[in-house]
């Protein structure tokens, strides 16, 4: 495993400065729940004087009428879209960056296969993902104690489960991408990403196209559903396992096929 903890010692400081600076983020949202709380009622009076357009975000003002919707709302937002930039960057970044380094040259001058290359890569970049959630969830839950909220722990673990999975998700779809590229192919990962976060939103909002919801992992990550429904939608998240194992296999076999340069 020298090469996994090699990546991950390299990278180390850009993971705790992203994962202080998310979890400072949030633990600032959690602050200021009490003045949301207090001003929810004003909001309620002024959707009910707005018709039909107040009845449309009345479905949305909901997951602020408790804590837990509130704190899932914040973080699908902040540790969801700042922890898939951060996937998509290891993910697309992992194999195409040691190309254009020439560092590709001296690791396969060494005894060690591109597929235990491959492997330790791959798990160093998800242990970094671990990280980075398990910093953020033990702030957050800290923060959360100290503000003496109420509130299901269940539920807080299951919204930070879904997005775990959904990082990881986005980390081997983008991991295959960096099996095509011989430059960097950062960009093109968070381009991926992103796409993908619009392919969510676009099933949101268009009952036509509700079935993106079953390509993108984003559909499983939604806090006022995992609240709603008590768990997580297996359905989806076993489809985001699926396209991510498939992702992993294609990465195996188009990287032991390519060459140095």
């Amino acid at each position: 495993m020298t090469i996994m903890w090699s990546e991950v010692k390299r990278g180390k400081k850009s993971l705790l400065i992203l994962s202080f600076s998310l979890a400072a983020m949030l633990a600032l949202c959690i602050a200021l729940y009490p003045l949301i709380e207090m001003q929810m009622s004003m909001f309620e009076d002024m959707m009910g004087q707005m018709g039909s357009l107040g009845e449309m975000m009345e479905a949305e003002s909901l997951m602020y009428a408790t804590y837990i919707g509130y704190y899932g709302a914040e973080c699908e937002s902040l540790l969801g879209m700042g922890g898939m930039i951060y996937a998509a960057y290891l993910g697309a970044s992992a194999v195409s960056k040691e190309i254009k380094m020439k560092s590709s040259e001296f690791l396969f001058s060494h005894p060690v296969s591109k597929t235990r290359i491959l492997t330790e890569k791959i798990l160093s970049s998800s242990l970094r993902i671990v990280i980075l959630n398990v910093i953020i969830a033990i702030i957050a839950l800290s923060v959360s104690a100290v503000m003496g909220e109420d509130f299901s722990v269940a539920d807080f673990l299951l919204i930070h489960l879904a997005l775990l999975i959904m990082q990881l998700e986005v980390l081997c779809l983008t991991f295959c991408v960096s099996s095509f590229f011989k430059s960097s192919g950062a960009g093109i990962g968070i381009a991926i990403g992103f796409g993908l976060y619009f392919l969510d939103v676009i099933s949101a909002l268009v009952e036509q196209v509700e079935f993106l919801k079953y390509i993108t992992p984003f559909g499983y990550t939604h806090s006022m559903t995992i609240v709603a429904d008590g768990g997580l939608d297996l359905v989806l998240i076993g489809l985001g396992i699926l396209y991510g194992a498939l992702a992993l296999a294609a990465s195996f076999i188009l990287f032991k096929k390519r060459d140095l340069v």
